[in-house]
């Protein structure tokens, strides 16, 4: 009996001692809530030292307390201080790993920091922990869309956008990589929907017209920029754009005014001036046309732009020699770019000096592997030179790359031709006259 009274003694004070302590659990938790509410009140109201303190002394009688190190890491991210930011996501990721929002915040930091490998390996871990992440897949898709890594970058912005039906920033995107690639039909879808869900997106707008202006539809293209110039009227682009889509259905005035508005709200901008100078030397213009480009060059004399479109104006007027010295300086100050060694290549092609034609245009053709138009003239130095096995190859490549380009096709018949070929010569003839129609005739 006694051994009984004894045991359920100790058993009372089991319980006591368990209540003290469930007790002072509980008190506990009501102070670290009331602590990291205070915190969280200190990092609202901008009083970052305070709040600091606040989430350490969480810390110091939790050591596991993600919650107060991903505030922490907050409170560095408002100081700027990226390696704490880092440290404290970390902190809280090597404790609990399954936390989506923690893995796209350190995501976010590590591409403002520029480092792409981190930022994409963490925002691959929050895609991990929840799939159907939309802010996940859209930071990765911008990061691939950046790359150069773009049938990556579409799929996780349709996945994005397959998540959350309301993400126009990833409709935006997917839209901008199609206008980018030239398929403005596809841009066309993407940025409509974007425009339908987020209607107040000037971005949406104005890209959207450039997909129409690309497509070939100018007038809806001119409706979309003056959409958004009548509510932010100082945007510098939309007028250059404006005035380049006024420029292809000829109405000049506006095409000048326009960029001409650009201009003065940005003067800085070079292609402001080739556009201007382009509509000036269309319009017969040509002293105005080069007078812009010497403003120009008083901003920039290192840029290829410049020199490259008065190459084009001496060229346009059959003045060769003045066209080639332009195009040679294009090349000298951009040399890792092809667009100097290509217009240097064409010039040297209608100069009849073939070798140099193909040294310029190789070299072209090396620093841009799939380009339509650096194949093109590689195939007519190639037929110039009756080396019709090589104008083959590239006219062929040029067709691949530059499939609506009716001049490739037409020299590319001609080849047939030489090469006696009839049949594969008039396929060509039916590809000219697909692009143009009017041209039922081939002048082979």
């Amino acid at each position: 009996m006694k051994r009984l009274e004894k045991y359920l003694n100790h058993l009372r004070r089991i319980i006591i001692k368990s209540k003290i302590l469930v007790f002072i659990l509980f008190v506990q938790t009501i102070f670290s809530q009331e602590l990291f509410e205070q915190g969280q009140s200190f990092l609202a109201s901008k009083q970052y030292t305070k709040a600091i303190k606040v989430f350490e002394e969480i810390l110091e009688n939790d050591h596991v307390n993600i919650s107060a190190m991903n505030e922490l890491a907050g409170v560095y991210n408002k100081l700027g201080n990226i390696p704490l930011i880092i440290h404290f996501y970390n902190k809280s990721l090597n404790i609990k790993e399954n936390q989506p929002d923690t893995w796209l915040s350190l995501g976010n930091i590590y591409y403002h920091d520029e480092n792409i490998p981190a930022a994409v390996y963490a925002y691959k871990n929050s895609i991990k922990h929840r799939p159907n992440f939309a802010k996940g897949h859209n930071n990765l898709a911008t990061l691939f869309k950046e790359s150069g890594e773009i049938d990556l970058a579409i799929m996780h912005f349709e996945k994005a956008v397959e998540n959350d039906t309301g993400y126009s920033r990833a409709m935006r995107n997917i839209g901008d990589i199609y206008l980018n690639r030239g398929n403005s039909e596809k841009a066309i879808y993407w940025l409509e929907r974007a425009t339908q869900t987020e209607p107040g997106s000037l971005y949406g707008w104005f890209w959207l017209g450039r997909a129409y202006v690309q497509n070939g539809d100018i007038q809806k293209g001119i409706q979309n920029y003056l959409k958004v110039l009548a509510q932010k009227p100082d945007l510098p682009q939309v007028h250059h754009h404006l005035g380049k889509a006024y420029f292809e259905i000829r109405d000049y005035n506006n095409a000048i005014h326009h960029v001409r508005l650009a201009m003065e709200k940005n003067p800085a901008v070079i292609p402001f001036y080739i556009s201007l100078s382009k509509i000036y030397a269309h319009i017969q213009q040509e002293s105005a046309a080069l007078a812009i480009l010497q403003d120009a060059l008083a901003l920039d004399r290192n840029s290829m732009a410049i020199y490259i479109e008065r190459g084009n104006i001496h060229k346009s007027a059959s003045r060769f020699e003045e066209a080639l010295n332009q195009y040679e300086l294009a090349a000298l100050v951009a040399p890792e770019e092809w667009q100097g060694y290509y217009k240097k290549g064409v010039v040297l092609y209608y100069l009849s000096r073939m070798k140099e034609a193909k040294e310029a245009l190789t070299k072209a053709q090396e620093l841009s592997s799939e380009n339509g138009a650096v194949f093109h003239f590689i195939g007519l130095v190639a037929l110039a030179e009756n080396d019709l096995e090589t104008a083959e190859a590239m006219l062929q490549k040029a067709s691949e790359y530059d499939y609506k380009n009716a001049d490739v096709w037409f020299h590319y018949g001609q080849t047939f031709l030489r090469l006696e070929e009839y049949e594969a010569a008039e396929k060509s003839n039916q590809a000219v006259s697909s692009i143009i129609p009017v041209a039922r005739k081939a002048r082979y």
